[in-house]
């Protein structure tokens, strides 16, 4: 059995429940949960759905487009209440824009998408893993419409305070800056 270490009450942006949060673990932003939500949400979630809400009010009723969404949280309601909710993943040796194993297939620096095709584009702890967040945010830019949202989180480390590149991709390779990991 988990042990607890932390046991609070309060109303969940997700499941919009009077609920309980637990955490077995001291780091909240990973283990902090919503004991109602399917599945549990996490914080950042959490706080991704009140972004949401406050920036795109009719959510509901947008062009929303998420790249690699996890099964659970601000991902799953959006799947369930969203008509116009599209999820991504990026399979390397897939065709772009087709769909594999069910999901569509999209590079987020090449995407297939056409102009001003979505009124919010979401990532969750993604840009972290692009090779080019230039390239990535220029393709953003280019799907939104005029008056859309982008609206991403990024992990933060406890003891790192600075940003540290760990690599640099070209159109041919890869020049690992702190060896291959």
């Amino acid at each position: 059995m988990e042990h607890i270490l932390y046991r609070g009450n309060g109303i969940c942006p997700i499941c919009e429940q009077n609920t309980q949060f637990t955490s077995s673990n001291t780091w909240f932003r990973d283990y902090l949960v919503c004991v109602t939500c399917d599945h549990g949400s996490i914080p950042r979630e959490r706080a991704l759905m009140v972004a949401i809400k406050t920036s795109v009010p009719n959510w509901k009723s947008s062009s929303v487009h998420e790249s690699s969404p996890a099964h659970r949280g601000v991902s799953a309601r959006l799947r369930r209440e969203c008509p116009g909710y599209v999820e991504t993943q990026f399979f390397v040796a897939q065709p772009l824009g087709e769909l594999h194993q069910g999901v569509r297939n999209e590079n987020l620096e090449q995407q297939t998408f056409s102009d001003a095709a979505f009124d919010l584009v979401i990532t969750q702890d993604v840009m972290e893993h692009v090779g080019r967040p230039d390239r990535v945010c220029q393709e953003i830019a280019r799907t939104l419409r005029p008056t859309g949202y982008y609206i991403f989180t990024t992990p933060t480390y406890k003891d790192q305070v600075a940003t540290q590149r760990r690599a640099i991709y070209f159109d041919d390779n890869i020049e690992h800056l702190l060896g291959n990991c």
